[in-house]
């Protein structure tokens, strides 16, 4: 996984989080590209490298371990060596068909690449069903008789495609050389997720780059009967992660960045940052540990990069900035943190427990006599309004900008009212507390309580 996965990821994992948070009953679906010429060619290459991979499985392991340098071995090859090209192909072919040890060597290169990609999601506590291409292969197949038979599909130059109204791209069903793309594949999953699974909105995340894709497969559920008033689909398009200066993000080589990279420098300039500021704390009661500031500085990096991401307008570019990301003024989830801290410091101040909460809560009322309190109120109850306006854009932004509103207006009620011994006021910080966990919960945050 590398840097361009990081917005389907954040994005796909917060807007099933704002639908599960609702009720809703949601499929996470990872849909990998495990299929076609491209596992030809690794197959291919791996049987070149190692050709008694499938009894010395430990040793391939070894040769394939960086995914990255493995792919790139056997695209230059694939790419430089005719008779390497014509052999990936025809592995290709024997993948389609099924061959024994053809399915194997495949089967091996797909479980090194889940390895690695459920560290990424369990540092990321991203949790998804893959269903790859490989699912639809069988369904691609079923599907295709039955277009014809609706007559919905034609043959131009060989190839079988359908035609959408209104446009002069079509959709290529069937290649010329007999081969089946994700064109097929699509309108197959689009199939089994409407009839077979029975949803009744489907939303994809995928970069603004297959816009028109989209818009041509939409357009195809419509000509095949499968949508209607009742099925919202969407392409929850995406800009893209440039670098600090604003071009392709890459290596100093031009490399790809690798995610879990990414995710080790956020911790570690995470853990710099607390241990100077647990340095210059002379308060040795509140002092942190080794332990804590290990495991919290994870979160804070992890938080810091999934909130900088879920703050921007989703279909615009934006800079990866990691020191802004990190930054504790301003829009930041560092900002948030400490924010959500000083709120548990006020229980700890006042020896307040769960069991005293519960009392307030139980016979204590709100009474609003400063002007802070009550804008701090009116951004809390703009949540109902806020989620709702994000599943209707199907922006994220707007629970950031949500969240962020409350923390600023904590910073001024709490500069401006005195709150110790008000149990008016405990109520509206308890309130600030349970929004805010909330919040950062629908948003795949994971605060802590010292910073």
């Amino acid at each position: 996984m590398h840097i361009g996965h990081l917005r389907s990821t954040i994005i796909g994992d917060s807007i099933c989080r704002v639908l599960e948070y609702l009720n809703n009953d949601v499929m996470r679906v990872n849909h990998v590209g495990d299929w076609g010429t491209q596992f030809g060619m690794l197959i291919a290459y791996l049987e070149s490298i190692n050709p008694d991979y499938a009894t010395k499985p430990e040793a391939t392991s070894e040769n394939i371990r960086d995914l990255e340098e493995f792919y790139k071995h056997a695209k230059e090859k694939f790419d430089n060596d005719p008779d390497f090209k014509k052999k990936s192909q025809l592995k290709t072919v024997e993948l389609q068909k099924g061959d024994a040890n053809t399915r194997k060597a495949w089967e091996f290169i797909c479980q090194v690449s889940r390895e690695n990609f459920e560290k990424v999601y369990k540092r990321l506590d991203i949790k998804l069903k893959e269903v790859g291409e490989s699912f639809y292969d069988p369904l691609c197949r079923k599907i295709i008789p039955i277009l014809k038979e609706k007559n919905l599909l034609e043959i131009d130059q060989g190839a079988t495609i359908m035609r959408l109204e209104g446009e002069k791209q079509p959709l290529i069903i069937v290649k010329s050389d007999g081969g089946i793309g994700y064109d097929t594949t699509d309108i197959a999953a689009l199939d089994y997720r409407i009839n077979e699974c029975g949803r009744d909105w489907i939303i994809y995340v995928v970069g603004g780059e297959q816009k028109d894709h989209f818009k041509l497969l939409f357009k195809a559920g419509k000509k095949c009967g499968w949508m209607n008033d009742k099925i919202r689909v969407d392409h929850m398009d995406f800009g893209l992660v440039l670098g600090k200066d604003g071009k392709k993000f890459s290596t100093r080589k031009g490399g790809v960045v690798k995610l879990a990279d990414v995710l080790d420098e956020a911790w570690e300039d995470a853990k710099k940052e607390m241990i100077k500021r647990n340095e210059k704390n002379k308060n040795e009661e509140s002092k942190m540990s080794d332990e804590y500031i290990n495991q919290a500085s994870e979160k804070l990096a992890y938080s810091a990069i999934k909130y900088f991401d879920l703050k921007q307008f989703r279909s615009s570019n934006y800079r990866f900035d990691q020191e802004k990301m990190l930054d504790d003024k301003g829009n930041t989830a560092v900002y948030l943190f400490y924010t959500y801290v000083r709120i548990c410091s006020i229980y700890r101040k006042n020896n307040l427990s769960d069991d005293d909460i519960k009392k307030i809560i139980q016979n204590e009322k709100i009474v609003i006599s400063d002007k802070s309190e009550k804008n701090l109120i009116m951004q809390l109850l703009k949540f109902n309004d806020v989620m709702d306006d994000t599943l209707k854009d199907l922006a994220l932004n707007l629970l950031c900008d949500y969240v962020y509103g409350i923390a600023t207006n904590f910073g001024v009620f709490y500069e401006n009212c005195k709150i110790a011994g008000n149990n008016s006021r405990i109520l509206i910080v308890e309130l600030c507390k349970r929004f805010m966990k909330i919040t950062f919960d629908i948003l795949g945050l994971t605060p802590i309580d010292k910073i």
